[in-house]
């Protein structure tokens, strides 16, 4: 088991980190699903620098599908990454930066299908089936970048005898077994099942 190789981590350690961090994570998308709604141009334009970014990464549809897959895939594996290691900074918990801007953005997303009348059951559609995976692996990557912090924190403030070094190792594991997996089966979900399903209904 991958926690008799983590000293500092424990299988209910990790547990109720993850669940505390997608607690947060659906009340956020509520909340940007209600800006959304409330402030339907702040959202297009949510929309549209996101659309810009996708462009900047070559995602277009006449690009192969395994290109696209692998594109995906290390895109998301650098963004949850990067999302773990903002915790190497003490007293800033900039994972949560990172979390709170992804579930903003899913929320409002929401409402522009909701008010485009395309309906929200199209766009869970769209998002759920490679969703599960990949925002799994972004709520455990902002989990243990938040535990991170708060462990360098309390050591500075002499709050914790827990080794740092030795619990970002432990961390980068956890990450390894758990994030880097879930994240290559969302992008092949993402690349060859939800243009599919998606096709069936629109």
């Amino acid at each position: 088991m991958i926690f008799e190789l983590c000293p500092t981590l424990s299988r209910d350690l990790i547990k109720r980190e993850f669940l505390n961090t997608a607690a947060a994570f659906g009340v956020l998308v509520l909340l940007g699903f209600a800006a959304g709604m409330i402030f339907p141009d702040m959202a297009q334009q949510t929309l549209q620098n996101f659309a810009a970014q996708v462009e900047q990464l070559g995602l277009t549809d006449d690009v192969p599908q395994s290109q696209m897959m692998a594109t995906l895939f290390f895109n998301n594996i650098t963004a949850s990454l990067l999302s773990m290691l903002y915790g190497l900074i003490p007293f800033l918990p900039l994972s949560a930066l990172a979390l709170g801007t992804n579930a903003l953005m899913l929320g409002a997303f929401a409402a522009i299908y909701q008010q485009q009348g395309i309906g929200l059951g199209v766009y869970v559609l769209g998002v759920l089936p490679h969703g599960i995976f990949e925002l799994s692996a972004l709520i455990l990557s902002c989990a243990l970048g938040l535990l991170i912090c708060r462990t360098g924190t309390e050591r500075i403030l002499k709050k914790s005898d827990t080794p740092f070094f030795r619990r970002v190792l432990d961390c980068i594991r956890v990450f390894l077994t758990f994030s880097v997996p879930l994240l290559l089966v969302a992008a092949l979900i993402e690349t060859y099942v939800t243009p599919a399903l998606l096709n069936l209904v629109l």
